[in-house]
C-alpha cells in the first residue's frame, strides 16, 4: 500500500486535532492488520507551530513523523508555506545539459534535431501545480530553437522554432496554455465550492497584481493561473 494520504482545511485547533486522530487511528488499524509504516512518512503543516504540534502528539501515540517543508509526490513538489521548485530546477538543469549536446549533433547533421522529439514536456513535468515564470520560459525556448539547426547568432528564437519544429514547440506558447487548459478542466469539478473558490482567488490576485516580484510570490496552482493570466496583459478578475 503506498501513497496514502490526507489533508485538513479549517481553523488551526481543529485542523490539528482532526489530523492527528485520523492518522492514529489509520496506523493503528493498519498495524493490526500486519502493515509496517514507512520511515520515509511526511508531514507538511501551514505553519510550523502547528507542525510541531502534530508531530509531537503522533510521536506520543507511537506514530513517527519527518515534518518538512516539502514533500515530492508524483514527481511534483509539494509545500507548506513556502513554494519549493527543487524537483523543477533539476529537471531544468539536465535539459540544459541534453540541449548542449543535442546542439553540437545538429551542427554536424541536421537531421540529428529528431533527438529532441519528445521536446522539453518532461522537463515541466508538473507545471500545472506550480507554473514557470517567464524567464525560466524563455531560458527553455532559447535551448529549443538551438536544437532546431535552424538559428544563428542574433538570429530570433520564434522564427527558428517555427522552422525547425511547429508552434507547439515554442515552451513561451504551449506552457501557459497547458496550465490555463487544465485549470478550465478542474473548474467543473470546483463549481460546489464557487464561494470558497473566489476568496480563495481574490487574496493572492491582490498580492501577484502589485508585486515588483510576481513568481516570487507565487505558492500553487491558483496563484500560478493568475500570475500566467497577469503575464499576458489579462486582468484575472475571478476564477471562472
Amino acid at each position: 500500500m503506498d501513497d496514502l494520504g490526507h489533508q485538513e482545511v479549517g481553523h488551526e485547533r481543529v485542523a490539528t486535532a482532526r489530523a492527528i486522530n485520523v492518522a492514529v487511528d489509520l496506523v493503528h488499524g493498519l498495524r493490526g492488520q500486519g502493515f509496517v509504516m514507512s520511515s520515509k512518512s511526511l508531514l507538511l503543516a501551514s505553519s510550523h507551530k502547528a507542525g510541531l504540534k502534530v508531530q509531537a502528539a503522533l510521536k506520543a501515540a507511537d506514530v513517527e513523523v519527518q515534518l518538512v517543508q516539502a514533500a515530492r509526490d508524483l514527481g511534483v513538489d509539494g509545500h507548506s508555506r513556502r513554494r519549493s521548485t527543487a524537483v523543477m530546477q533539476k529537471r531544468l538543469r539536465k535539459a540544459a545539459t541534453k540541449s548542449r549536446v543535442i546542439q553540437h549533433v545538429v551542427k554536424l547533421d541536421r537531421q540529428a534535431r529528431i533527438l529532441c522529439r519528445t521536446g522539453y514536456r518532461p522537463t515541466i513535468w508538473g507545471l500545472e501545480g506550480q507554473g514557470l515564470a517567464p524567464t525560466t520560459l524563455r531560458r527553455l525556448r532559447g535551448q529549443v530553437a538551438g536544437m532546431s539547426s535552424c538559428r544563428y547568432p542574433g538570429g530570433c528564437s520564434t522564427t527558428a522554432i517555427r522552422l525547425g519544429f511547429t508552434q507547439q514547440a515554442d515552451p513561451l506558447v504551449s506552457a501557459p496554455k497547458q496550465l490555463l487548459k487544465e485549470w478550465l478542466g478542474l473548474l467543473d469539478d470546483l463549481a460546489p465550492e464557487k464561494a470558497a473558490l473566489e476568496l480563495a482567488w481574490r487574496r493572492p490576485r491582490e498580492q501577484l497584481e502589485g508585486a515588483k516580484s510576481r513568481w516570487g510570490r507565487v505558492r500553487g496552482t491558483i496563484s500560478a493561473v493568475i500570475a500566467t493570466l497577469l503575464d499576458v496583459g489579462w486582468q484575472p478578475l475571478a476564477p471562472h
